[in-house]
């Protein structure tokens, strides 16, 4: 029996071990480039700086959701995932613990089942939890790298009377810890 046990355990380190290294891999694909996702978020603001010419109002927020919206909302499914399969897991081990109190209707396959659904429902935590703050950081860090790309486009068009009334600091700052 504890022979199972540590049989189990090596096998949910070496799925989130290779989980891991896949999200690693994907992490440094070429397409997470800036060159490649600033301009998804430029067209975005034009088409909002495009409402100002129609007298309606532009929404920086609702260019962010243009961008980048339909992988957020995408990535919101991982959340879900995690919330069904904490449900489960607690349902699962009261079952599994069934099995060990006496007259017991539970037979043994049974209790195998359930162990094995618990030990199941731990790796899809894992998966589902890491994977979620992964793609969140990376839309974070695209929504960020397309801000300040669109503030270093402002701070070049400035005319010098603008540029000489705000500081070199205050840009600086904008940039590194405001868009933040």
């Amino acid at each position: 029996m504890e022979v199972v046990v540590v049989v189990m355990e090596v096998v949910v380190v070496v799925v989130v071990a290779v989980v891991v290294v896949v999200v690693t891999v994907v992490a440094f694909r070429p397409n997470n480039r800036s060159h490649e996702k600033v301009p998804i978020f430029h067209s975005a603001w034009n088409k909002e700086r495009e409402r100002l010419s129609r007298g309606k109002q532009a929404s920086l927020l609702r260019a962010l959701f243009r961008a980048y919206g339909a992988r957020f909302l995408l990535l919101g499914l991982f959340p879900l995932v995690d919330g069904f399969v904490k449900l489960g897991q607690p349902i699962l081990l009261a079952t599994f613990l069934d099995y060990f109190t006496l007259n017991s209707t539970t037979s043994s396959t049974e209790a195998w089942l359930y162990a094995t659904g618990v030990v199941l429902c731990a790796v899809m935590l894992a998966i589902t939890l890491h994977t979620y703050y992964f793609g969140a950081s990376r839309i974070g860090m695209r929504i960020r790298v397309g801000l300040c790309s669109l503030m270093y486009g402002k701070c070049l068009r400035l005319n010098n009377k603008s540029f000489n009334e705000s500081s070199v600091g205050q840009i600086v700052n904008l940039m590194s810890n405001d868009v933040s």
